[in-house]
């Protein structure tokens, strides 16, 4: 039930604030074992084709503050949050991985995570693998892919196609592709959860929780309206930065936003001879892992928008990004975060102080990546590369690759990320952990964590696949508890 006024709401035995991979996934499972259950997200309800998808228009529905955000460093990390119903499932590119054995097990031991392990997690990982069904290209790969594995396999690199969750249609686009659609939460885990008679109350930001006996009561605005909403049980799903900001506000401070983890990415921009920039083609999952396993490489948005912000700090400008449009193509390298930031509420803000400061290591790898990065696509013939690096913004024959540095420089080079958590780690050791093993808020009864913030540390792959594991997992804890 799509819920048109919260005033005539009742208590609920479970609330879930927030409705990302997450939330999402927690309110399908506790809804289909017929808890009575209450699906809050601040941003509006929207369905896929609502815009084109990586467009600008989308930027402005779907993501909070337009998309533009930024984590205070040396140097300042921008990133952006989306803010809709099916949260970042609705924006991203839907890249599916697990999380790798080893990072698995130093969660477990570092953090003491009970009944943690691969074989732990993959009845969750398979359960909802059998709804998302992620999956590779059937046919033509796209030419970004195809240029980024040429280059690869021209400097020695092995070059994948990562499965996505999407389907794909009988269709093909202007390079023979199989066109595809993003299979998010609104196609997915949230039409269960309505299904299985959950209620999905949109429009809401919760701004606070108190405890009352034994229920909680949940203080919010909807389109501007206060609003209270009574709950036995809260599952906060609302991202690595509001779901610690909440539990601030709300005077629940042990190891909440204490740390934050975030993958730090760097973009630079190929510019080919021949057009290899089609209408919609969205973004290929082609990958690189051959660096090591903290760094990876693949191809970024490259709509013109996103085309316009990349070379923002260029000489050719985003004028140049609007003419060329057709012969450019963005990449990334993407680094495994560490733990050096912190996120804190701020009394009369919205939204809370991030900070983040970037390790040697963080600046070392991205720095290499970006300079193998560099040297694949020249291989792959690429006329001239606009690395986004101050000193050397220009890459055109791979001798120049090779005098790219092999770090970046704090403060001088631009760093972005679309993937932030760790803010309240799982586990046991209650030194360093915001949640149990089980994602209950330590101290707490009734509340409970299932989202981005109580993963340990960045798992160094795209974490929506570890996300709707682990709140599969801790929602069925729940149930037998």
């Amino acid at each position: 039930m799509i819920v048109k006024d919260p005033a005539a709401l009742g208590p609920v035995e479970v609330a879930i604030i927030g409705s990302g991979p997450g939330g999402s996934v927690v309110a399908a499972t506790l809804a289909k074992a017929g808890k009575n259950v209450l699906l809050i997200e601040e941003g509006a309800n929207l369905p896929q084709d609502s815009c084109q998808p990586f467009s600008f228009e989308e930027m402005k529905q779907k993501y909070r503050a337009g998309g533009i955000a930024a984590a205070v460093g040396r140097p300042n990390v921008a990133y952006a949050e989306a803010s809709c119903v099916g949260g970042g499932s609705e924006v991203n590119s839907g890249l599916y991985h697990r999380a790798p054995g080893d990072v698995v097990d130093e969660w477990a031991h570092e953090f003491r995570v009970e009944d943690f392990s691969e074989a732990s997690l993959e009845p969750h990982f398979v359960a909802c693998e059998a709804i998302l069904q992620p999956a590779s290209y059937p046919n033509t790969l796209p030419v970004a892919s195809q240029l980024l594995r040429k280059g690869a396999e021209a400097r020695g690199m092995a070059s994948n196609d990562v499965p996505r969750l999407v389907r794909f249609s009988d269709e093909v686009d202007e390079q023979g592709v199989t066109r595809s659609t993003r299979f998010s939460m609104t196609e997915s885990f949230i039409p269960e959860f309505l299904a299985a008679d959950g209620k999905l109350l949109s429009d809401t930001r919760v701004q606070r929780l108190r405890k009352q006996g034994h229920n909680w009561q949940i203080s919010a605005r909807w389109r501007n309206h206060k609003v209270k909403i009574d709950a036995e049980n809260i599952f906060i799903c609302a991202g690595a930065i509001h779901s610690p900001a909440l539990l601030q506000r709300s005077g629940i401070r042990l190891n909440a936003g204490q740390t934050l983890s975030l993958q730090p990415m760097v973009k630079l921009t190929a510019e080919f001879a021949e057009p290899v920039n089609y209408p919609g083609m969205g973004i290929a999952g082609e990958q690189i892992r051959d660096l090591n396993s903290d760094c990876s490489l693949g191809c970024a948005i490259s709509s013109r928008a996103h085309l316009a912000i990349n070379l923002l700090g260029t000489d050719a400008g985003p004028a140049h990004a609007v003419r060329r449009q057709s012969h450019l193509i963005s990449y990334y390298v993407m680094a495994r975060g560490c733990t050096d930031g912190s996120v804190r509420a701020l009394p009369g803000f919205d939204d809370p102080l991030v900070s983040y400061r970037l390790s040697q290591r963080e600046l070392g790898n991205l720095g290499r990546g970006l300079k193998a990065l560099a040297g694949v696509l020249i291989a792959a013939g690429a006329s001239c590369v606009y690395t986004g690096l101050q000193k050397q913004p220009v890459v055109e024959n791979p001798g120049q690759a090779e005098q790219m540095p092999d770090s970046l420089e704090p403060g001088a080079d631009s760093v972005m990320t679309i993937h932030l958590m760790a803010s309240c780690p799982m586990g046991e050791a209650r030194n360093r952990t915001a949640v149990d093993s089980w994602g209950k808020v330590h101290g707490q009864s009734g509340l409970y964590l299932a989202d981005v913030s109580t993963l340990c540390s960045s798992p160094g792959v795209n974490p929506q696949g570890t996300i709707m594991a682990l709140a599969r997992r801790n929602s069925e804890h729940f149930l037998r508890a």
